[in-house]
């Protein structure tokens, strides 16, 4: 996907059937045949399934269910697609072993039964997908509604959309016999919705308000019905899963600039000294190491060399201050001073 000298220009997320995930680094032009492909290739690595062929990438939405999952095509471009939908946060990838394919005729007879089928309920009615059109709308369609004086029933314009169920108003006393706008409910703030007294009449139950809407017929009223309280279950769970997503990626940005931070000190003596006891017995056997390579040198009589030893200073001295994380020069007269005069002379 990415040649040895170009930089990424975005990641995402795959995840995996155990819902772990794998950052996959992209170009705007890579397709998800290369991130399949790239995918298997490590998962080869690590001995699990790697047939480029027995596997398929989704995009599935946020909630559960058949009919919120969509198979890229191997030219799709996933990042092009997070990008263009807002970020990570609408969908999630997710890499899917698939069995072999059928023949083609058997194929097409088996999603046609499985079309229907999934649009069946476990009780026989027929399920609505939540499906939007290319304005972003849900569903439309005209309701009634029952104005706050409690008998009377308004015709109005209704739209469902991501996170609103809108709704017009009647004309004002001031609007010579115009329409009086649209207002909304949040699909946050729904608390429930359930069916009315009549078989057609639903109630909406949002921030402490009760709103009555009456349908055409009772099969109209439960679509209505079904889809709202869906739609607002889908939204409360999105936001349930953006909040998780952020702490967790808060979480991940204080660890890593933890590890930052212990990296960087690692470049400086103190830093090694108080870092983990791993480095600090590393720096101690380079220590040891140097001292006796200096004192090979010395008396092999080669002079002139890189290593540099400073005379009279040993080396048991030396780590002593080192194993006890100091690196200041002994004070001279102390009673703790573990150090000869030339020694002291030197730190």
């Amino acid at each position: 996907m990415l040649g040895e000298d170009e930089k990424p220009e975005g990641t995402i997320r795959v995840y995996y059937a155990d819902n772990t995930y794998k950052t996959v680094p992209l170009r705007l032009e890579s397709t998800a045949g290369e991130v399949v492909e790239w995918l298997c290739q490590r998962r080869a690595a690590c001995g699990a399934p790697s047939d480029v062929a027995g596997h398929e990438l989704l995009i599935v939405t946020l909630g559960s269910g058949a009919l919120r999952e969509r198979q890229l095509s191997r030219d799709d471009r996933p990042l092009q697609i997070q990008q263009a939908s807002g970020g990570a946060s609408a969908f999630k990838f997710v890499l899917r072993e698939v069995r072999a394919r059928r023949a083609a005729a058997d194929a097409g007879a088996d999603a046609d039964a499985g079309e229907r089928e999934a649009m069946l309920d476990g009780d026989g009615s027929t399920m609505v997908p939540l499906v939007s059109d290319a304005s972003g709308h849900l569903k439309t369609g005209t309701l009634e509604r029952l104005l706050p004086d409690g008998k009377t029933w308004h015709a109005c314009s209704i739209v469902l959309d991501e996170d609103s169920l809108w709704y017009s108003l009647p004309p004002g006393p001031e609007g010579g016999g115009v329409g009086g706008g649209m207002a909304s409910i949040s699909l946050r703030g729904c608390d429930r919705a359930r069916e009315g007294d009549e078989k057609r009449e639903f109630r909406l139950f949002a921030g402490g308000r009760v709103m009555s809407f009456r349908a055409k017929t009772p099969a109209d009223q439960k679509t209505w019905l079904l889809l709202i309280a869906r739609q607002a279950a889908l939204v409360k769970e999105r936001d349930m899963l953006f909040q998780a997503d952020h702490f967790i990626a808060n979480m991940e940005a204080q660890s890593s600039a933890q590890q930052s931070a212990a990296l960087e000190a690692l470049r400086t003596l103190p830093g090694v000294l108080a870092g983990p006891k791993q480095a600090r017995q590393l720096f101690l056997d380079f220590v040891r190491s140097e001292h006796s390579a200096c004192a090979a040198e010395s008396r092999g009589g080669a002079g002139g060399g890189e290593r540099f030893w400073p005379e009279g200073v040993p080396v048991d001295e030396v780590i002593a201050h080192l194993e006890q994380g100091s690196v200041r020069a002994p004070d001279e007269g102390s009673g703790n001073d573990v150090t000869s005069t030339a020694s002291a002379a030197v730190w």
